[in-house]
């Protein structure tokens, strides 16, 4: 009983450290053309071209979030020590 008790400690604790809220809050892309706004709960939403909002789950990974929106191409940021996000592809982002 006390090897399952530390085991679901451990669990616990390992699933917290694991949890995406580090990213919780708005980001504004840096052209001003977009932002992305990231919740406690793993879902990143955001708003089409045509102004529809559109919403899916992320994960973060080696100071990496990754996401992919419906009918979109999958996207992957790292997250900087300043807490931006950056990708070749991307302007980056900025919280604010």
């Amino acid at each position: 009983m006390k090897f399952i008790s530390i085991l679901v400690l451990a669990l616990t604790l390992a699933a917290c450290g694991n949890a995406p809220s580090s990213l919780n809050g708005n980001y504004r892309a840096n052209d001003g053309k977009s932002f992305l706004v990231f919740s406690s709960d793993g879902k990143v939403r955001t708003k089409t071209l045509l102004g529809k909002e559109v919403e899916t789950t992320y994960t973060i990974a080696d100071k990496k979030v990754s996401f992919q929106f419906p009918n979109g191409l999958p996207a992957s940021y790292s997250i900087n020590d300043d807490g931006s996000l950056s990708a070749p592809w991307s302007s980056g982002y900025k919280k604010g």
